[in-house]
């Protein structure tokens, strides 16, 4: 997720899979503002969702399968 974007699937917390396709990468990530202090939970896996446009996270446990084969959008 680092090096571009990636398709992963997760469970969602109703028992349904959910495909997705997100990043870590700046470069496909908008500039922020936030001064979010929070702490961070380490089992949770925050992302940028490259089509919903909004940052989303998921359960680490909760993964499913991620697809090794990275899209990248110039």
């Amino acid at each position: 997720m680092k090096k571009g974007i990636v398709k992963f699937y997760f469970q969602k917390v109703d028992g349904s899979i959910r495909e997705a396709w997100g990043t870590l990468n700046e470069k496909y990530i908008p500039t922020t503002t936030s001064t979010n202090n929070k702490a961070k939970n380490e089992t949770v896996q925050t992302y940028f969702d490259t089509e919903k446009q909004e940052f989303r996270c998921f359960k680490k446990l909760n993964l499913v399968s991620i697809n090794i084969n990275k899209q990248q959008n110039n």
